[in-house]
């Protein structure tokens, strides 16, 4: 039962604040790049681009970090290419337009608003069943005695009264309550599946590119990171 719990407060969490990192990552990506395209004929669209592509980059990392809470192998962190040392301003700022990682990074924040809004509205809903229902004996005495106030079961024809509106609420909590973890669980690798597909398309291995690589490598990379294997993200699921 503890497991269970631990599990549910783990996806509810990871669920619910994915929708506010979904949205600012879908707007910081989509007005950057839009920006940065409207700027090319002033050669001010690259940097733009570029620092919008370091955003996206920023919010991978942190839809990564949450996802060790809800998969089972946490996700290895993709290769990055970086300027070469000795590089000049110029290069070091437009480096992330080289860097295809990136890019798949910007493509993800911008699948994974729409999933991101199902996975909130299908935990919010489970969510609502579950409490609404069980505490109805909490809330109900004090609805029932609201002048004109239907209850769902008179709705229904199940009869008028608190002893009805007692019994449907507290049976649509019940089986709310029941099937809430899988909900929610269901909900959360969802956002984790789509919001990760990009990078694990774009998984780099940690030699990619003639430039430097961010210090981030596999316990396989040797000294100067050739004949790393690729990186892959894991989608397997807790049981």
């Amino acid at each position: 039962m503890r497991t269970i719990l631990r599990r549910l407060a783990a996806d509810t969490r990871y669920t619910l604040l994915c929708l506010p990192l979904s949205v600012v990552g879908f707007v910081l990506v989509v007005a950057g790049l839009a920006l940065g395209a409207g700027l090319l004929p002033v050669v001010l669209g690259l940097p733009v681009a570029a620092v919008t592509l370091r955003a996206a980059r920023g919010i991978a990392s942190v839809d990564r970090a949450w996802l060790t809470n809800v998969l089972v192998s946490p996700p290895a962190p993709p290769g990055y290419r970086s300027a070469p040392a000795g590089a000049g301003a110029w290069r070091r700022l437009t480096d992330p337009l080289r860097c295809a990682q990136s890019w798949f990074d910007a493509l993800g924040a911008v699948l994974r608003l729409p999933v991101a809004v199902a996975g909130f509205a299908v935990a919010v809903t489970w969510w609502s069943l579950t409490l609404g229902g069980l505490l109805y004996p909490v809330y109900g005495p004090v609805t029932a005695r609201i002048p004109g106030n239907t209850t769902l079961a008179e709705l229904m024809g199940l009869g008028a009264g608190y002893g009805p509106a007692l019994g449907i609420c507290l049976g649509i909590g019940a089986a709310a309550a029941l099937t809430l973890p899988a909900a929610v669980r269901c909900a959360a690798l969802l956002v984790a599946g789509v919001g990760q597909g990009p990078v694990a398309v774009g998984a780099l291995p940690a030699s990619y590119g003639t430039g430097g690589v961010d210090g981030r490598r596999g316990p396989g990379a040797g000294s100067d990171g050739a004949g790393a294997p690729p990186r892959r993200m894991s989608t397997t699921a807790l049981g």
